[in-house]
């Protein structure tokens, strides 16, 4: 009961179409992935990775009220960014959110489908424990265009995005399921190479870039084929315009989750 279970992370959205009445959707948070597990003797939260992590105050009285489990959330700041939750003037205002149970204290659940697992979560009456532990919302979007309306409305108030899962899908531990999509807000930049880091395949395999305001970041270098590009002739490369795509800016000016687009004008 109190052993780690990896958490089922998300694919991209495929190109294929999809019924969108078989898919549930939930908001995509931007915190920090928690597995928690309460039991008799008290709570346990684990990082993504498996790395135990100390809860705060509120959240943890909070979660001592739910039915002993395996939890699966995020915990987050609302309406703040992921790097809210390490700002220590906001420790108060953090929440687990919680969007999925791994097991009860009877039951394992990573078998069950995710209609099951959701009944299974609204059964425990979340309006009745306190506020550092709330439950996810789950909606159905009929339509593509149900699905762009819901997905317009959480980019409009700043949130990261949506998560879909397959209403008859199983909990896939440790696994990057086809069966949970995520859709989030991409933007592009162009930036200039400036060098290289060395990584698993080889010295250039991490390309480094600066942008015009002098902030750099990294991204890997795109697939084999680029990487041989590079390997050929790596000074070619400096000073060439590399466009990245990118999840947001941070305050410091720092580009979140950058990866490799493409050169400019080929």
């Amino acid at each position: 009961m109190t052993q780690f279970i990896s958490p089922m992370l998300a694919s991209p959205m495929p190109k294929d179409s999809i019924n969108y009445s078989e898919w549930a959707v939930e908001e995509k948070f931007d915190g920090h992935r928690l597995v928690v597990c309460v039991h008799d003797k008290g709570v346990i939260a684990w990082s993504r990775y498996g790395l135990t992590r100390i809860l705060p105050p509120q959240v943890r009285e909070a979660c001592l009220l739910l039915p002993h489990g395996i939890y699966d959330g995020e915990l987050l700041v609302p309406g703040d960014r992921s790097y809210g939750v390490t700002e220590l003037t906001k420790s108060d205002k953090l929440v687990y959110v919680v969007f999925d149970i791994m097991q009860t204290a009877q039951y394992m659940l990573t078998n069950s489908t995710y209609v099951q697992r959701r009944l299974q979560l609204t059964s425990i009456g979340f309006a009745d424990i306190k506020s550092g532990v709330q439950l996810a919302e789950s909606r159905i979007a009929h339509s593509k265009a149900e699905l762009t309306a819901m997905t317009a409305e959480v980019w409009a108030r700043g949130g990261e995005g949506l998560i879909l899962k397959k209403l008859s899908s199983v909990y896939q531990s440790g696994k990057r399921s086809k069966e949970v999509i995520k859709i989030k807000a991409i933007q592009s930049a162009v930036l200039t190479v400036v060098g290289y880091r060395a990584a698993k395949m080889g010295p250039q395999s991490t390309v480094v870039l600066r942008d015009e305001q002098g902030n750099e970041t990294t991204v890997k270098t795109l697939n084999n084929k680029e990487l041989a590009r590079v390997n050929k002739d790596p000074q070619a490369f400096i000073g060439r315009k590399l466009r990245i795509e990118f999840q947001e800016r941070t305050p410091d000016g720092n580009y979140r989750h950058p990866r490799w687009d493409r050169f400019e004008n080929e």
